[in-house]
């Protein structure tokens, strides 16, 4: 097992910043089509919550994702209380040559004790000094979803996501590693466009590793 000091972080926000769910490589709060290479590992502990009157108190998770083949990942959230969750994402295309436009499908918050998945499909254009996100989300109710990430200076990188329909939010984060490469630290909030759900706030520390 090594470390990983570049490579896996080429993706801004990869596995940093799911924190109520399973993780696969997401933008914020939604996933996205990127993945991990083969036999990348990241590990996450994360926090989310709301204003005091709506989420009084913080919800905690774990969970680890895998990268497999060059051609998808899977991955395991733990929220502390016992409870797991899983999530697997498969390529669905991508550009020949320039390898700018990526489609990316899949299944998280699967639950065979709690009889939950949500479903997804994702595209990724690569913009040279940005990257563009958008997509299709299916949970309790379909969702579009739409973002992009960016360099900000240096190693921070930045990233804004919206997700439409009820309780639709737009987030914005940033990211940064924590001494090391490999260890980064991620720090988000969102902002309901409906008032009455409340600002809501994100927190992950990410570690990754080559097998």
């Amino acid at each position: 097992m090594v470390l990983i000091t570049k490579g896996i972080y080429l993706i801004a926000f990869a596995g940093a910043a799911m924190c109520a769910q399973a993780t696969p490589t997401s933008l914020i709060m939604k996933p996205i089509a990127d993945f991990l290479a083969h036999r990348e590992y990241q590990h996450n502990v994360s926090v989310a919550g709301g204003e005091h009157h709506i989420a009084p108190l913080p919800s905690w998770t774990y969970g680890g994702t895998l990268g497999l083949f060059g051609l998808g990942e899977c991955g395991y959230d733990n929220n502390f209380g016992g409870t797991w969750v899983n999530d697997f994402k498969l390529k669905l295309f991508e550009s020949p040559g320039d390898h700018k436009l990526l489609i990316s499908g899949g299944f998280m918050n699967v639950s065979t004790q709690a009889r939950t998945v949500d479903k997804y499909v994702m595209a990724r254009y690569d913009a040279g000094a940005f990257r563009v996100h958008g997509g299709y989300y299916y949970g309790t109710f379909g969702q579009g979803v739409f973002g992009a990430d960016f360099t900000i200076a240096g190693a921070w990188t930045g990233a804004i996501e919206h997700s439409t329909g009820p309780g639709a939010t737009t987030w914005f984060a940033v990211n940064t590693p924590i001494v090391y490469d490999n260890l980064q630290l991620m720090l988000a909030a969102g902002v309901p466009w409906d008032r009455s759900t409340g600002y809501q706030y994100a927190a992950s520390i990410v570690y990754g590793v080559r097998f």
